[in-house]
């Protein structure tokens, strides 16, 4: 999967999930939290790849690199796990055990 691949098939899970995808400065973002105004943007989605989909990452790594590029915004991190599992899922992955 390429990066682009990556980042294309993030925003299609988001839209399967009911979640807003809108093209905004510069590229689309993600909104997972109306009320709050909480956004993801294309550059905090393409900073997780590769190391996101490696094989085995446990559930506290996914959690750490979420909160790296989306500090402060757990109203993100649950909806972005959903779809991080959900890449996994499709590809065959496992989360790995916590570390």
């Amino acid at each position: 999967m390429t990066e682009d691949e990556f980042v294309q098939r993030v925003f299609e899970i988001a839209a399967q999930h009911g979640l807003t995808v809108e093209d905004r400065r510069p590229g689309k973002s993600i909104c997972f939290n109306p009320f709050s105004n909480k956004w993801l943007s294309e550059s905090h989605i393409r900073s997780l790849f590769p190391l996101v989909l490696t094989p085995g990452l446990s559930e506290k790594q996914m959690n750490q690199m979420v909160e790296e590029v989306a500090p402060g915004r757990p109203c993100t991190h649950v909806g972005f796990r959903k779809i991080i599992r959900q890449l996994h899922d499709e590809c065959g992955w496992v989360p790995g055990p916590g570390i």
